[in-house]
């Protein structure tokens, strides 16, 4: 590819410049001649054999008629052979004799590259009417004339290659035609016609298909459009551009040349320049349009850089293609179309070496589009090939390209469908979950509700039970203090008779001795009823102290500081005193006390006094259910009657089969400090798990139990910052967990 680029280049620029020399004569030949014996609407008139092409030094109609030519050339010139070139003038001569009259008739001369009603780009032609060797008439069109000083004026007709012949009868009339300053590529020698423009028009003017082309490319520009506003991206705008600035070079080479005669009239030039400006944007929006066609950016990246590049050169090298005209410089036009058929024809090749349909056929459009223009085909109407060959490739591209989008959104609509389906489906999930969780939030909410309901009331309950507390206090230290005294007064009194007694017995002195002891025996008898009953009083009464201080210990906020303290220590401590007051008590058991304390805790800030007792209460109620549940595995052992019938025991005793346990563990967790007690006992019922934490709430019989030791507990691990857990399983043991800060605030 590499090698080919180069010889391709020169092969173009030799097919854009060179031109074939025809045969050179020496002084200007006789005029070829033509008569006019009947009248014809419309005549063809035969191709001149010769025509004179001026040299550097240009040549006036004086000049010709004198045959002076200076530098010019006289040519022969053959049929269809290759004679008119760029920026040069050229004359030739027909000579009429007229045998009937041609008034408002028209010389047509029709470049035969551009086509009869296609832009004529010869820019001026003037005509001269010599008779009898004099100069009796001239005219002017052309390309670049204005419209007022043209030959022919006429607002519905192309005139820019119309002459007006006016000949009487009976004249022999050479007319001279000056070809001035051709702009068109290289092309044969121009087609004359001549017509009576009263009558008729030129029959290739109805035969020019130029009319069908306009018409369908005006229709798949509208497609265009409807296309772009309906999909909305880049691909179809680029094509929308492109065809609107086709439309527009192609409206400024209309027959009608609308462009010019309402525009510019009198500077038609402009309209020349305008169409060229479009062809090289046309030619630059193409290869643009391509690239976002076959997404190149995306697919193609070598190739995208190499069509950035092409596109650049060809806007460059454009503007030589517009300063040709007025420098009449052949090798600008030359290296504009070498530039343009080289971009173009690499393009297509390198487009159809790709594997891609969409490639493909841009590239095929522009090989149709490109070969046409630098090889003429030999049959009419091939000028119209380049353009209808892209456009009809392009449109059948654009096709393809539109079912396969809409084969694409299709399978987004579906796939789109299906991530809805799923989507839904996980919004459902996650909002049965979502309710699921919001009815347990709901009902934690409520059982919190329940739970600050009941706490406030107990707040309550504690404010009154202070003020009870210690109203009743006073009283009962008086009923305690009285009725001990009062037993020891009893004391006293019993045993100053029984010295009395002692004393009379052994003097002799007594009178009526049976009597009298009899009477003393039963005041002895009443006297030791009342001491019982005061012992009673004092009993009971320092129990309802007890309880009394309980509540009032319940009731009050604590107010210590808290103080680095050694967990462990006082762990082995206060359970050390907790079996030695249990051991001390009326109900002893032997209980194994096992403590795993983590050596790594260390210092925990904590209020001791406060901790002692969350450690004693928690180690009594350890030691109290290892009791209950060895009463209860002894009253299991009992005796059965002869007849099967189970017989109750009532006596408390100890089962030495059970081994009640205790066991203490502290450790670090999740940077906390974690204490566990766990103990075999009988464990707790789950309908009364709720409520062991609350005041007042206990298990024991009769005046064993406060009901206050787990709810000063709770209050005080709380106090800490802390949290106190209960798992139990019944009839495996219980275990309380006390999670607390190592340094709470």
């Amino acid at each position: 590819m590499k090698k080919t680029c180069p010889l391709l280049f020169s092969l173009i620029l030799f097919m854009a410049c060179f031109t074939i020399a025809p045969a050179q004569v020496g002084q200007i030949p006789a005029p070829i001649s033509v008569t006019i014996d009947s009248y014809k609407s419309i005549q063809e008139l035969p191709q001149p054999r010769w025509l004179v092409k001026e040299g550097d030094s240009p040549l006036s109609i004086q000049d010709i008629l004198n045959g002076d030519l200076k530098d010019g050339q006289v040519l022969e010139i053959n049929a269809d052979e290759i004679i008119i070139e760029q920026y040069v003038k050229y004359w030739f001569a027909i000579e009429f004799i007229r045998e009937v009259d041609l008034q408002n008739w028209l010389l047509h001369v029709e470049n035969k590259y551009t086509g009869f009603g296609f832009s004529n780009n010869f820019s001026e032609i003037r005509s001269y009417t010599v008779q009898d060797g004099q100069l009796v008439g001239s005219g002017i069109t052309g390309f670049f004339v204005p419209a007022s000083e043209r030959d022919f004026k006429s607002k519905d007709r192309h005139t820019q290659s119309l002459l007006n012949l006016n000949f009487d009868s009976g004249n022999k009339v050479t007319f001279w035609v000056n070809i001035n300053k051709n702009a068109t590529i290289i092309s044969t020698f121009p087609k004359l016609t001549i017509y009576d423009s009263s009558v008729s028009l030129p029959t290739d003017i109805l035969k020019d298909p130029f009319f069908v082309f306009f018409g369908s490319f005006l229709v798949i520009w509208i497609l265009s459009l409807s296309m772009y506003f309906y999909l909305r991206d880049q691909t179809s705008l680029w094509f929308v551009i492109f065809l609107t600035v086709a439309l527009v070079q192609n409206l400024a080479s209309w027959p009608s040349d609308p462009l010019t005669s309402l525009l510019y009239p009198e500077n038609p030039g402009y309209g020349f320049y305008f169409g060229l400006v479009a062809s090289v944007l046309n030619v630059v929006l193409f290869l643009q349009f391509s690239r976002v066609f076959a997404n190149l950016s995306k697919n193609h990246l070598k190739l995208d850089k190499f069509m950035l590049a092409g596109i650049l050169v060809l806007f460059s090298t454009g503007f030589l293609l517009i300063a040709s005209i007025p420098f009449e410089s052949a090798a600008f036009r030359g290296l504009y179309f070498a530039s343009y058929g080289a971009v173009y024809l690499f393009s297509s090749i390198s487009y159809l070496s790709l594997k891609d349909p969409l490639s493909r056929i841009i590239g095929l459009a522009l090989l149709l589009f490109i070969i046409p223009q630098f090889v003429p085909f030999p049959f009419e109407g091939y000028k119209y090939l380049p353009i209808s060959g892209l456009l009809i490739t392009v449109t059948i591209g654009v096709g393809y390209r539109i079912k396969i989008l809409f084969q694409e959104r299709l399978q987004a609509e579906r796939e789109k469908k299906d991530l809805l389906i799923q989507q839904n489906t996980f919004l459902e999930t996650q909002v049965a979950v979502r309710t699921a969780e919001l009815k347990h939030s709901l009902e934690h909410l409520k059982s919190t509700q329940t739970q600050l309901i009941q706490q406030e009331k107990l707040a309550s309950l504690g404010q009154l039970t202070a003020g009870i507390a210690h109203e009743i206090k006073n009283p009962l230290n008086f009923v305690n203090n009285f009725s001990e005294v009062s037993i020891e007064m009893i004391e006293e009194v019993l045993e100053a008779r029984s010295e009395r007694r002692d004393l009379r017995h052994s003097s002799g002195t007594e009178k009526g001795g049976e009597k009298h002891d009899e009477s003393e025996e039963l005041e002895d008898e009443i006297l030791e009823d009342v001491k019982a009953n005061l012992a009673k009083i004092h009993e009971h009464g320092s129990r309802a102290n007890s309880i009394v201080s309980s509540m009032l210990q319940h009731s009050r906020g604590g107010s210590g500081k808290k103080e680095p303290t050694d967990l462990n220590a006082l762990i082995k401590e206060y359970v050390n005193l907790s079996f030695h007051g249990m051991r001390a008590g009326k109900d002893p058991i032997n209980v194994e006390i096992a403590l795993d304390l983590d050596p790594d805790l260390g210092m925990v800030s904590l209020i001791q006094e406060d901790f002692t007792r969350v450690v004693i209460n928690l180690c009594n109620n350890a030691f109290d259910a290892c009791a209950e549940r060895s009463r209860s595995t002894m009253r299991e052992k009992e005796l059965k009657t002869e007849d099967g019938r189970r017989k109750t025991e009532d006596g408390a005793g100890v089962d030495e089969s059970y081994l009640p346990k205790l066991k203490v563990t502290t450790m670090l967790e999740n940077g906390r400090v974690r204490l566990s007690l766990e103990d075999n006992g009988p464990g707790i019922p789950d309908e009364i798990k709720d409520k062991i934490l609350q005041p007042f709430f206990t298990t024991k019989k009769g005046t064993e139990g406060t009901g206050l030791g787990l709810s000063i507990t709770h209050d005080i691990v709380k106090a800490h910052g802390g949290e106190l857990k209960v798992e139990s399983t019944v009839g495996k043991g219980t275990e309380f967990t006390i999670k607390l800060p190592v340094n709470p605030s």
